[in-house]
């Protein structure tokens, strides 16, 4: 029997779901300067602003899944290499910071988006209010986008 597409992506039953696609990690000033330089070379961020703009305008919920760190850095992950060198980078994904902001060519829109912010691990949806929030909502359908693709998204879809 054949899936007819529109039922598989009903827009009030399906996400958008956008992983660091932060300031700090993305953007001219990031704490990983080697994955903003990729994201600018493969030209990321515009099409993930079009992907946004798409997906808004027909209704689909936009979720910015953000990595935040708290300002002492008290219980953050230090078991990895990757943890190590955010904690020695300059920049910083403090809560409620410009690093920690949707970027700037994605945008956020009020009463269309929404972010859930991660303060541990490396999956948009473990251990936060991710999975608990799509399914309350009755989201059957998630589109999950944006960095890193070897570590942050497959460690969120599996």
């Amino acid at each position: 029997m054949a899936i007819d597409l529109r039922d598989l992506v009903e827009p009030t039953r399906t996400a958008l779901c956008l992983v660091e696609c932060q300031n700090g990690v993305v953007g001219e000033v990031s704490s990983m300067p080697a994955v903003a330089d990729a994201v600018a070379a493969a030209e990321l961020l515009p099409r993930l602003g079009d992907l946004a703009g798409a997906a808004r305008s027909v209704g689909v919920r936009v979720v910015h899944c953000t990595f935040n760190v708290p300002p002492d850095l008290w219980g953050g992950n230090r078991n990895s290499r990757l943890f190590a060198a955010g904690r020695r980078s300059a920049v910083q994904q403090y809560a409620e910071t410009d690093a920690v902001e949707p970027a700037d060519e994605i945008g956020f829109v009020e009463g269309a988006d929404v972010v859930v912010p991660r303060f541990h691990g490396l999956s948009a949806a473990a251990g936060t209010e991710l999975a608990p929030m799509l399914r309350n909502e009755g989201v059957t359908t998630v589109v999950v986008a944006g960095v890193s693709l070897n570590v942050a998204i497959p460690n969120t879809v599996f």
